[in-house]
């Protein structure tokens, strides 16, 4: 299939997403709930394009490339769609990067300068929840999530196991386990991973250090036979934390480097 996207022609398989299709022209798409390993939720609609032909905005997520396609990522209605979507997210998210272990490198921090606007139209109170306790390795702050919803079809579709939902609905729907019991699962690290903002994070690396100062050094996870590929954050000849560049990737042993 050839498609045209923003006046580039590139070559897509069949079936191909729009968003993928862009990545190979080297077009960054915005998105937060699309993830390549994942099944599409299409709920962040951050990735708005146009579509000749098609008669509303489309999303590069879900619609697949046709011979002859022609695409625009970057027009003044994309533009605005996308500045309205970070206005969406954004109404009840807490101004606090400078304390947010995400800070530096937060997917919503990068949009937010990139697509948003650069002052808020809102002065009604922000919603707010309590901090569950949650997890022993994860702090959940559900005053953060955008409702992406990236790590409950990781825990589903990937790792296998039904422990993480949506909660409520409306303004009160936030992410969590039956009566906040901790995930049971060795897989549950990698959510930080999936996770685009700074809801979940690692708590024995909270507040050690920024990723930008952090040296990474790439290795393979010990624990197996599998070999999976891991990077290491390390200052000072010591690690602070792991992650992996694959997905799915190593187990909790290797991801909180645990005993």
């Amino acid at each position: 299939m050839t498609l045209t996207i923003d006046g580039q022609q590139v070559t897509a398989a069949d079936g191909t997403r729009v968003i993928e299709a862009a990545k190979k022209l080297g077009i960054d798409i915005p998105h937060y709930c699309y993830h390549p390993s994942l099944s599409v939720a299409g709920s962040c609609r951050l990735c708005l394009v146009e579509v000749e032909g098609m008669p509303n905005l489309a999303l590069a997520c879900d619609t697949k490339v046709h011979e002859g396609m022609i695409v625009r990522t970057n027009t003044a209605k994309v533009a605005h769609a996308r500045q309205d979507m970070l206005e969406f997210l954004l109404l009840n998210h807490p101004l606090d990067c400078p304390v947010c272990d995400r800070g530096g490198e937060c997917i919503l921090q990068w949009y937010a300068m990139d697509y948003g606007s650069a002052s808020t139209r809102t002065t009604e109170p922000r919603r707010r929840f309590r901090k569950p306790r949650f997890d022993p390795l994860i702090e959940l702050e559900r005053n953060r999530c955008i409702l992406c919803s990236r790590c409950v079809r990781f825990l589903d579709e990937i790792a296998g196991e039904h422990v993480l939902g949506v909660f409520q609905r409306g303004n009160r729907a936030h992410i969590g386990t039956f009566e906040d019991r901790p995930i049971r699962t060795i897989f549950s690290g990698m959510i930080i991973d999936y996770c685009p903002v700074g809801s979940l994070t690692s708590k024995p690396f909270r507040f050690k250090a920024r990723a930008w100062e952090l040296q990474q050094v790439q290795s393979t996870c010990p624990y197996c036979a599998a070999g999976c590929p891991v990077t290491l954050w390390m200052r000072g000849g010591a690690i602070h934390r792991v992650t992996s560049p694959t997905r799915p990737g190593p187990e909790n042993r290797i991801n909180f480097h645990l005993d």
